[in-house]
C-alpha cells in the first residue's frame, strides 16, 4: 500500500509540471525555433566590429550576461546580406533589404526580409521587417509570413537613433523585448537587448540587427 500511495503522490506533481512546461510552450512566443525560447529572461550584449577586410568577418558578436559570445553576424563581400550563425558557425538566418521597395533617396532602405538558413528563396522567408509609414521613423511593423493579410504581428517603437527601443506583440501593449544603448567616451554605442521569458531570442537579435543598420545608413555609416 505504501508503494502505491507514493507512486500516487508522483504522478500528479509529475503530471502537473508537464502540464506547466506544455502551457509555457504553448504560450512562448516563437519565429526562429523552440529551442530559442528561453525560461528565462536573457540580457544580451550586440557590438560592432568595423574592420576593413576583403574577407567575410564577424560584423557583430552577441554575448550572453556572462560574456560569452553565443551569435555572431558576418557580413557577404560586395552583398547587402548579414548571415547571423550561432557560436560554433552554423548559419540560421539571412537578413537582408528588399531593394524592390523602398526608395533610397528617402533612406527607405526597408523593407528587410529575413530567411532561415542560407538562403533568399520565398519558401524560406521567416518575416518582414517595414516601416510603419514615411512619417513615423521611430516606428516598424513585423510581419510574419506567410501573412499576405500584412498584417502587423509585432511592432517595434524606436528605431534606435534616440538609443533605445521596444517590441512588443501586434499593436498590443505586451512587450517581449526591449533595447537601450551602452554609451561609452570614443567608443561606439552597444545595444543591450532584453528578451522576456519563453520569447525567441534569435528572432529579436535578427530585429535588433536590423535597426543597427538602418541607424548606420541614415547617418552614412
Amino acid at each position: 500500500m505504501a508503494d502505491e500511495g507514493t507512486s500516487t503522490g508522483i504522478l500528479p506533481a509529475a503530471a502537473e509540471a508537464a502540464a506547466v512546461e506544455a502551457e509555457a510552450e504553448a504560450e512562448a512566443v516563437v519565429v526562429v525555433g523552440q529551442q530559442f525560447a528561453a525560461a528565462q529572461a536573457m540580457n544580451l550584449t550586440i557590438t560592432r566590429y568595423d574592420v576593413l577586410t576583403f574577407m567575410d568577418v564577424d560584423l557583430y558578436r552577441v554575448a550572453d550576461a556572462n560574456g560569452t559570445m553565443v551569435f555572431k553576424v558576418n557580413r557577404v563581400l560586395f552583398n547587402s546580406r548579414r548571415i547571423l550563425l550561432n557560436a560554433a558557425g552554423n548559419v540560421l538566418l539571412t537578413i537582408k533589404p528588399d531593394r524592390s521597395d523602398g526608395f533610397r533617396g528617402f533612406e527607405l532602405r526597408d523593407p528587410w526580409k529575413v530567411y532561415r538558413g542560407y538562403s533568399s528563396s520565398p519558401n524560406d522567408l521567416l518575416f518582414t521587417l517595414k516601416r510603419c509609414s514615411l512619417f513615423e521613423c521611430d516606428k516598424y511593423k513585423v510581419i510574419l509570413a506567410p501573412n499576405e493579410a500584412a498584417t502587423c504581428d509585432f511592432m517595434i517603437n524606436g528605431n534606435g537613433r534616440n538609443a533605445r527601443c521596444t517590441i512588443s506583440i501586434g499593436q498590443s501593449n505586451t512587450i517581449i523585448a526591449q533595447m537601450q544603448c551602452e554609451r561609452a567616451f570614443l567608443r561606439p554605442s552597444k545595444p543591450i537587448v532584453t528578451v522576456n521569458s519563453n520569447v525567441d531570442h534569435v528572432f529579436i537579435v535578427s530585429l535588433i540587427i536590423i535597426l543597427e543598420e538602418i541607424r548606420r545608413s541614415s547617418r552614412g555609416r
